[in-house]
């Protein structure tokens, strides 16, 4: 009852790519109420921590395949983290996001959750945004603090992303990342469903085309600032020998 009237009073946020305090790292470890149990969600996690961050995210990918289903006739109502283990299952990435991302703050990594939408889509919705009834496609990342810095993580995937700038707005797979935050609830993530494609639709409905990546450059496409390195070869091989795909370079998958 507590948890509900909680949700209740939380307004949803409007977009936004600048919310987030990267220099201070800890701030995004908090279990905020929206989440469910935090003692449930620290108990879950306790066994999944690794002696490294990488073999945690690892342990936490092992443990949702293993005990989560897809279900997608979930991926419409938010439920607590709770209540998805609960089920079994999860909708889609909103939900698994949700459920990864708050087993990896218990485990002690700092983590944000990222709302993207496919190139693609957005293409398509702004030929019509009054008229379209269309599919709508999006992903939700995961950006978690290893090593002292900030990662890209696909949880589902299992795909970490050694080289990020966390200003990059092209994602992989030419999505385009739109909102960010330490609250997936108040971010309004999918699974909230009608509030979520109110959200979108509002958003993208003005949109410069111009800022997504050039049609028709492959679903592998994501560019970022050249000020951007790799962390170097030795944590390229903790996380590759932890079971991560680990692409080699910013413009492929592989």
């Amino acid at each position: 009852m507590h948890l509900l009237l909680a949700l209740l009073v939380i307004a949803p946020q409007d977009p936004s790519f600048d919310r987030i305090d990267y220099g201070k790292p800890g701030k995004y470890l908090d279990l905020p109420a929206s989440l469910g149990d935090a003692g449930k969600i620290r108990e879950l996690a306790a066994p999944l921590k690794g002696k490294k961050d990488e073999e945690s995210l690892q342990a936490i990918g092992r443990w949702i395949s293993s005990n989560l289903k897809v279900d997608d006739a979930k991926a419409y109502k938010w439920r607590p983290v709770e209540k998805v283990v609960a089920d079994a299952a999860y909708g889609g990435c909103a939900d698994h996001a949700l459920v990864f991302g708050s087993l990896a703050r218990a485990c002690g990594i700092p983590t944000v959750w990222v709302k993207t939408m496919d190139a693609d889509w957005i293409h398509e919705f702004r030929r019509d945004p009054d008229g379209f009834d269309g599919t709508w496609s999006g992903h939700v990342f995961l950006e978690v603090h290893l090593g002292g810095k900030w990662r890209l993580l696909d949880a589902q995937a299992l795909t970490l992303y050694d080289t990020y700038d966390p200003k990059s707005r092209i994602f992989p797979g030419s999505r385009y990342a739109y909102d960010k935050g330490g609250d997936p609830y108040e971010l309004v993530l999918s699974v909230r469903w009608e509030e979520w494609k109110a959200q979108t639709r509002a958003y993208f409905r003005t949109f410069d085309l111009g800022l997504l990546p050039p049609s028709g450059a492959g679903r592998s496409t994501w560019s970022t600032s050249p000020r951007t390195r790799p962390s170097g070869r030795c944590w390229t091989t903790v996380a590759t020998s932890s079971g991560f795909i680990l692409p080699r370079s910013m413009s492929s998958s592989k």
